[in-house]
């Protein structure tokens, strides 16, 4: 028995020290893995140091980081993203407020994560500018989203108003927007820039809501520009008296007169003006248009787009035209219905006595017209200042730029190979330098080859011609290299 109880004596104290030897040598594995967790970390650090873009001075990296994305709504994820990629660009990152003054407010993401994301940025973004979106777009069979819950995010960022550069909204819904903006009534946006509401609804029941509000009533005094989508402007409408750029695309109702003056000359320092879908009553517009001591004075307008819906009815784009007085403007952008004379409401605008219209138009773009249509021929006479012109989707494109040719010219058919002779009669639009055409079609080629030619002998050659990237590749390498070796030609993009 002693013998037994003497081997448990001796068991226990080898098991004791060998117990005490694994925890020494458990320790010393915890140091060395420690260890080397650090030399690999060093190692890293070093091969980072030694990669080429570690060579870049932090600066241009700053620069790189800043232009790498222009979507809002992608912002939030570029910058997140960015701050992963390795040490010294999270340190970079983190050093650069810009990169964290997007705020993106989502009805469809809620909880203590997304608080959690907003305050992150806001605090990163110290007190730069503020970009906000504000995305209200569900299903429209989806539930309302919780209103309460809404207001968690906008609690964090209304109070930032006075650091706000922009505020873009989208929403399914107009009064789910109105009930949002609501609580802007009475603010301050001391450099508020521009501001965007768009509604997206795809719902079969109409959506009439139109209950007027007055947004910023203390002031917006850097508000320059302003685009409303799909929602009446009386529904969510800041201080208009600064805007330089102005879109109004499809409101719900068409606007009587008096409010369509209003807005449109709200601010002494308009340049540019989109109109888009059935924006004002065609009735009283034309009452305007026909009576020359009530037109529309916008005298610092520069640029011009009208893209009236195609079922609206006829002399819409006359009125819109000839109710306008715009000595000023330079870019004129048109987008007719492919299946209505829109041509030639365009040139009735100029058979009205009295000075040029447009005395200062150097650009025109033409979408969906019909050169088919009558009376569709002359209008080139009345524009002689246009330097560039723009026929995107456009049928008989060759009819009207068979215009710019002379009498003789497009007589004889002259081509891009046949001999030139002096002609010495008028140029149609002199001072034409670019033009750009998409589709493009055969006719088309041989009508711009015969422009080219003439011009050049004329002495006002045509410096640029602009094909869609596709087109461009269509054309018969002979007729390019004949182009290529008087003028510029380029890709563009048809919309």
């Amino acid at each position: 028995m002693n013998v037994l109880k003497d081997d448990i004596a001796r068991l226990e104290g080898e098991f004791a020290h060998m117990a005490t030897v694994e925890d020494y040598l458990v320790m010393q594995l915890e140091t060395l893995r420690l260890s080397m967790q650090k030399h690999q970390s060093r190692i890293n650090q070093l091969r980072s140091d030694c990669a080429p873009i570690a060579s870049i001075p932090n600066e241009i990296l700053v620069a790189i980081f800043e232009a790498g994305i222009s979507a809002y709504e992608d912002r939030e994820e570029y910058a997140m993203c960015i701050s992963h990629v390795s040490r010294l660009w999270r340190n970079i990152a983190l050093a650069t407020p810009s990169l964290w003054t997007s705020i993106h407010v989502n009805c469809e993401c809620i909880g203590d994560g997304q608080l959690r994301m907003l305050e992150l940025f806001t605090a990163r973004s110290h007190r730069k500018p503020l970009d906000i979106t504000m995305d209200l777009v569900r299903d429209d069979d989806a539930d309302s989203w919780d209103e309460l819950l809404l207001c968690e995010q906008t609690d964090i960022v209304f109070p930032l108003v006075s650091r706000w550069r922009s505020l873009r909204v989208s929403g399914t819904f107009r009064e789910e927007v109105f009930n949002v903006l609501s609580p802007l009534r009475h603010l301050y946006a001391p450099i508020l820039e521009a501001f965007e509401v768009k509604v997206e609804s795809s719902a079969v029941e109409p959506d009439e809501f139109d209950e007027p509000l007055l947004l910023f009533q203390r002031g917006a005094p850097r508000l320059t520009h302003v685009e409303i989508h799909e929602i009446s402007l009386t529904a969510c409408e800041p201080p208009l008296s600064s805007l330089t750029s102005l879109h109004l695309h499809h409101p719900p109702n068409t606007y009587d007169i008096d409010r369509y003056r209003h807005m449109l000359v709200a601010s002494n320092h308009l340049t540019e003006l989109q109109l888009v879908g059935d924006i004002v009553d065609t009735g009283q517009l034309y009452m305007i248009a026909t009576s020359p001591t009530s037109s529309i004075k916008i005298p610092t307008l520069r640029s011009l787009t009208i893209s009236p819906s195609w079922s609206a009815g006829s002399f819409t784009i006359y009125s819109l035209l000839a109710s306008l007085e715009t000595p000023a403007l330079e870019s004129l952008t048109m987008r007719c219905c492919p299946w209505k004379n829109h041509v030639s409401e365009f040139q009735e605008v100029f058979r009205n006595y009295g000075p040029p219209r447009f005395p200062l138009l150097r650009s025109l773009t033409l979408q969906f017209a019909d050169f088919d249509q009558p009376g569709a021929l002359w209008f080139p006479s009345v524009l002689p200042s246009i330097t560039h012109i723009s026929l995107i989707g456009c049928k008989s494109s060759a009819r009207f730029l068979g215009l710019l040719l002379s009498c003789d010219a497009a007589d004889e058919g002259l081509l891009c190979t046949a001999p030139i002779k002096d002609y010495s009669d008028s140029v149609a639009l002199p001072l034409l330098t670019d033009i750009c055409l998409a589709p493009m079609e055969m006719p088309d080629l041989v009508v711009i080859c015969s422009i080219v030619s003439e011009r050049i002998l004329r002495r006002t050659p045509i410096t640029c011609v602009r094909f869609h990237i596709r087109d461009l590749s269509n054309i018969p390498q002979d007729r390019l290299e004949w182009l290529r070796e008087r003028i510029q030609v380029k890709a563009c993009e048809s919309n």
